[in-house]
């Protein structure tokens, strides 16, 4: 129930409500079940509800012709309370029916106090358009503004001795197909990447670089585990980062965050997915990684992307799923002996 009026509350035009007013919501709406071909609203009556559906399609005809249609996350019903007329419609349950019900005495009540959510009904459709995507943009902004750091977007540390030979850590990084080496010292970590190793390439041989703490970049800036992604963003761009160690309460380091993959969350996310998909360990990896695809698919279809072009993405990421279910499921003697 709980979870059902959070969903309620996120949707226009109940998002446009004050705390005050969701409390008196949870209070008195109604969750109802209808069967198909249910009559909510007769023609010539006046509602006794407004109706917010969370499943099933209710259809409004007059004259036996439908006039409009009703889904998931619509309201119904308003207009009528508001004006004190019946019903011209006939509103009829096409698709079993579960929705919410606020009677019409606490409906007139909210109208009566919140004047933005009473206009929000005599407003056209275009309007009404204009507002439901703005909502989704605030919301989707905020959530951003809030994201911290959690595991699952971070790559696996590669942690090496800084006397250890370069030509070694290298190895090891390619064998443990990390991002960056973390170099231990003394008194501190450093951090080896694709540019430190530019310089081994091009200046060993002139400064005698043989170690891997002659090349790494000392001492390596890091962040709390639970920092705001934001701040993160705004702490690698403006040291242009590419690789940030992340630490744990106790300052030891945890995992490496990527600018690419902070980046794929700021945008549409499918970097950040393909990542966690083939990074993951266990079937809860997996399912993780793709509870994120709706996440990017709603991210691309605000920004105007075509829907071919999202399904192809999306099937792409699939394909890289069901891949690593593959390999995860079969026994490793069948990889070579069947195909998928």
């Amino acid at each position: 129930m709980i979870t059902l009026l959070e969903r309620l509350k996120s949707h226009v035009p109940f998002s446009l409500l004050n705390d005050q007013q969701h409390r008196i919501v949870e209070e008195h709406a109604q969750i109802v079940y209808y069967p198909k071909d249910t009559c909510l609203i007769a023609a010539g009556s006046e509602p006794a509800h407004l109706y917010y559906i969370i499943k099933g399609v209710v259809e409004a005809r007059s004259d036996e012709e439908m006039t409009d249609l009703y889904h998931e996350d619509d309201t119904f019903g308003g207009m009528e309370i508001i004006e004190h007329k019946p019903s011209k419609q006939n509103y009829i349950v096409i698709e079993e029916l579960i929705c919410y019900e606020i009677s019409k005495e606490i409906f007139l009540q909210l109208i009566e106090a919140n004047k933005v959510f009473k206009d929000y009904f005599f407003s056209s459709i275009v309007e009404r358009i204009e507002m439901i995507k703005e909502n989704k943009e605030n919301t989707k902004m905020a959530e951003l503004m809030v994201a911290r750091i959690d595991e699952s977007i971070l790559h696996e540390l590669c942690i090496v001795e800084a006397n250890m030979p370069v030509l070694d850590a290298i190895g090891k990084l390619e064998q443990e197909k990390a991002t960056a080496l973390l170099v231990k010292n003394e008194d501190g970590y450093g951090i080896v990447t694709d540019t430190d190793l530019r310089k081994y390439i091009l200046y060993h041989e002139e400064k005698d670089l043989e170690t891997i703490g002659q090349i790494q970049t000392f001492p390596v800036i890091s962040v709390q585990e639970d920092e705001l992604l934001f701040n993160v963003l705004l702490l690698t761009t403006g040291r242009s980062i590419k690789h940030l160690p992340v630490r744990d309460e106790a300052h030891k380091p945890i995992g490496i965050l990527t600018l690419i993959d902070l980046l794929s969350y700021f945008s549409n996310q499918s970097h950040l997915i393909s990542t966690q998909i083939e990074k993951a360990t266990d079937l809860d990896g997996v399912i993780e990684a793709a509870r994120r695809i709706d996440v990017m698919i709603h991210t691309l279809h605000a920004k105007g992307i075509k829907s071919r072009y999202i399904a192809r993405l999306v099937s792409e990421l699939h394909k890289k799923m069901y891949v690593r279910l593959f390999k995860m499921i079969f026994p490793q003697s069948w990889h070579t002996r069947c195909t998928l």
